[in-house]
């Protein structure tokens, strides 16, 4: 327990603005302004800190695992981050209870997504609970994680940016890590970052803490928790190891990275200190983990008992089945080259601690000779700590490796900082993206099931026996909120986008495949090589314009980063299909996507493609049209979606070995289409790319083809509602003939 008592709020104070954006809130240096500290004190913040300047393009969401506890505090902190980060993504994580908080996630006050996952006590499981957020943070795709518990409250949103890998409450409360501790983690740290010091010596991870996205990726990968020798670290700390606070703390460090506390993660204390500001600033000097200026305080339960709102109470009536409860710590261990494999839980229902396995790698192992290097670093934490041998590059997020595809420059990045992941050697992106993502007016199911990727959501999913053996067909569709408005805004989607959306799922129900639309780009806006291509415009209706038409373009390249995404789901689809936002099936009397399945199938092809016949002249039979994808799930399809978005990612210049094989791939650095275009010529792509017409499978929309349409010709297929097309859709697909959202007059596709 903290060991003293919380003083009176302290007045908000302002620091001197120097060099910050004028948008940016800021704060007074330390000491404040009437506050006289002990000669020669040094606080926890007196070191470098990064600028708000250079935090600007900082995204964070949120993890936040629950049980059946708290439910009025749940609540309450999920209302206030959605106050304060009101479009920071937040993934609640009932860890085996019974309260379905899914209801509850789609109102508009708390917004969240939920899962529920079996019951592993993962806070007191380090296998179970690292592998867990790692997941997550790759579905929030930010730069950074805030890890909630339900004790903690926001009191707005932080305004000092985080400045290393992780960080929380100043806790030197607690007791110290063990010299042991420290030198293994020292030790193994420095394998990877030479230059590396732990700088903390207690841990604080607790809620209200932050945790950058690449850091997670790369140390909580099962391929680097199986080499920490858990086992040796129980005899020095005891059962603490386990907790969630502490084990962070060590696999971050395990792995080099700079753990240190975050000035806006604070706790609260007990009793009140009495004399006043200056008597408060004196106890923070031996107590740092009191700040009242910290937008996250830790240690709040007064709140655990108060009433539940009325209609969140309904909500919370449906309960899902509790999966058996777990209390035991540190009895969840996990096996196998990247932990993939669950070991048998040895009494998961008692308090019986048991070590954990032992580690087999001897090279990973304790040795007491580490102790003999280990050295105090009480300074804070300097950029000189930091020298990778390598850069890490996380895999999930499909970046260059120099086995797949190699970069000319010599640089290690990561494509898809998209929403926020950076590697060491990265900067965030300078351009601000013309528009919000918002899925406001599209017909996406409350709860998502676990596969989905990002922030994606499910529209149907009409596969047999989904939920148990997955396979089936997937419909994927990017569906974004434009600069211009053409795809809608903030509130509302236009007549065009609901009819199409409905159709298409009319054509999923009917024919049983699952469907996903993907609202929020997950690829970093611009490319690097992008960023300063519209500087150079005459004014700035130009410059506008200009970003207008590289989102638009860009937006193109997120249909084959869902190709990829969805090639690689644990879903294991058969066949991935990826439509243009316009591009709609409507003959319903025909299962299409299974017809175009076995077109793949008798042609011994993998990637169903069109071109352009229906325009009517000699080059649009042989021009590949790119708003329809179908792909036969398999490992060239993956590799050739990988190498056009790498391709893409790296400009003009491309890419100089291609996962495909063959000679440099170029061409990709402006439109998609231009890029499948260019590879035509290619004998792999020949070998595995069927061109069927576009008159029947993606056919542009024009008066001869809206009257196959009306006359239901079974040649028609996919109408494609491109360009100036976009406003006969719904009364294409509404009023003109039959009904085919299967919605009626007064449903989502058709209403006014």
């Amino acid at each position: 327990p903290a060991p003293a008592p919380p003083p009176a709020p302290v007045a908000e104070v302002h620091l001197d603005p120097h060099e910050l954006p004028k948008y940016w809130p800021v704060l007074q240096p330390r000491p404040p302004q009437g506050v006289n500290l002990p000669e020669g004190w040094s606080g926890p913040w007196d070191h470098e800190q990064r600028t708000p300047k250079e935090a600007a393009g900082d995204t964070f969401g949120f993890y936040f695992p629950v049980f059946n506890q708290a439910v009025p505090a749940i609540l309450s902190l999920l209302e206030s981050v959605r106050t304060h980060y009101p479009d920071s993504p937040v993934h609640v994580l009932q860890d085996g209870g019974f309260i379905n908080f899914g209801a509850i996630c789609t109102m508009p006050k708390y917004r969240c997504t939920f899962e529920q996952v079996a019951a592993e006590n993962s806070r007191w499981n380090p296998h179970s609970w690292m592998l867990r957020l790692r997941k997550v943070a790759k579905m929030l795709k930010t730069t950074y994680v805030i890890y909630l518990e339900p004790d903690v409250i926001v009191r707005n949103r932080h305004r000092w940016p985080p400045s290393h890998d992780a960080g929380g409450i100043y806790d030197n409360f607690n007791p110290g890590l063990h010299e042991e501790t420290i030198a293994y983690m020292q030790e193994l740290g420095r394998r990877v970052n030479p230059c590396f010091k732990v700088r903390w010596r207690h841990f604080g991870l607790a809620g209200g803490s932050y945790f950058r996205t690449a850091a997670i990726l790369d140390a909580f990968d099962g391929e680097n928790l199986r080499q920490i020798d858990w086992r040796a670290l129980y005899r020095f700390e005891g059962e603490r190891v386990f907790s969630s606070d502490l084990a962070m703390h060590v696999a971050l460090s395990a792995r080099g990275y700079t753990v240190y506390p975050w000035r806006e993660s604070a706790q609260k204390w007990n009793e009140e200190v009495k004399g006043g500001v200056q008597a408060q600033a004196t106890f923070a000097q031996s107590w740092p983990a009191y700040n009242p200026l910290a937008a996250f305080e830790h240690n709040h339960k007064e709140h655990y008992g108060d009433q539940v709102p009325h209609e969140e109470r309904e909500l919370l009536r449906k309960h899902i089945p509790q999966m058996g409860d777990v209390w035991c710590h540190g009895c969840v261990w996990y096996e196998g080259p990247r932990l993939d494999v669950r070991s048998p839980m040895k009494q998961p229902q008692s308090w019986t601690v048991h070590p954990p396995p032992e580690l087999s790698d001897e090279e990973f192992k304790y040795n007491p000779a580490m102790v003999k290097n280990e050295k105090h670093y009480p300074e804070g934490p300097s950029k000189d700590d930091v020298c990778f041998k390598t850069v890490y590059k996380p895999k999930t997020f499909y970046s260059l490796t120099k086995s797949s595809a190699s970069v000319d420059d010599g640089t290690m990045t990561s494509r898809s900082e998209g929403a926020g992941v950076t590697t060491t050697t990265m900067k965030p992106s300078s351009v601000t993206a013309p528009s919000i993502p918002s899925s406001a007016g599209l017909p996406l199911l409350a709860q998502g099931p676990s596969w989905l990727v990002a922030q994606d959501g499910l529209v149907i999913d009409a596969r047999p026996g989904a939920t148990t053996s997955g396979g089936g067909v997937l419909i994927a569709q990017v569906v974004t909120v434009d600069g211009r408005k053409e795809w809608g805004g903030a509130a509302k989607r236009p007549g065009w986008v609901r009819a199409a959306i409905a159709t298409n799922r009319n054509h999923a129900r009917l024919h049983g495949h699952a469907m996903v639309i993907r609202w929020n780009p997950t690829l970093r806006f611009p490319p690097p090589w992008q960023e300063k291509m519209c500087d150079h415009k005459e004014n700035a209706r130009e410059i506008k314009n200009c970003w207008l038409n590289v989102e638009r373009e860009n937006f193109n390249w997120e249909k084959h980063q869902m190709m990829v995404d969805y090639l690689q789901s644990p879903q294991k689809f058969s066949h991935v299909l990826v439509l243009d936002a316009d591009a709609v099936l409507v003959n319903h009397n025909l299962n299409v996507v299974q017809e175009m399945a076995q077109v793949l199938e008798d042609s011994g092809k993998q990637l169903f493609m069109t071109n352009e016949d229906w325009i009517g002249d000699i080059s649009s039979k042989t021009r590949i049209n790119g708003g329809l994808l179908f792909a036969k799930n398999t490992p060239w399809v993956l590799k050739l979606f990988q190498d056009m978005l790498d391709s893409h990612w790296y400009g003009p210049s491309g890419i100089s070995n291609p996962r495909i094989g063959g000679s440099r791939l170029s061409g990709c650095a402006s439109n998609e289409q231009l890029c499948i275009d260019g590879l035509r010529s290619r004998e792999t792509f020949k070998e595995h790319v069927v061109i069927m017409p576009g008159y029947q499978y993606n056919c542009g929309t024009n008066d001869a083809a809206m009257k196959r349409l009306k006359a239901e010709d079974p040649t028609l297929k996919v109408l494609h509602f491109m360009g100036g097309a976009k406003s006969a859709a719904t009364r294409a697909l509404c009023t003109q003939g039959k009904d085919l959202t299967g919605d009626g007059p007064t449903g989502y596709g058709c209403a006014p």
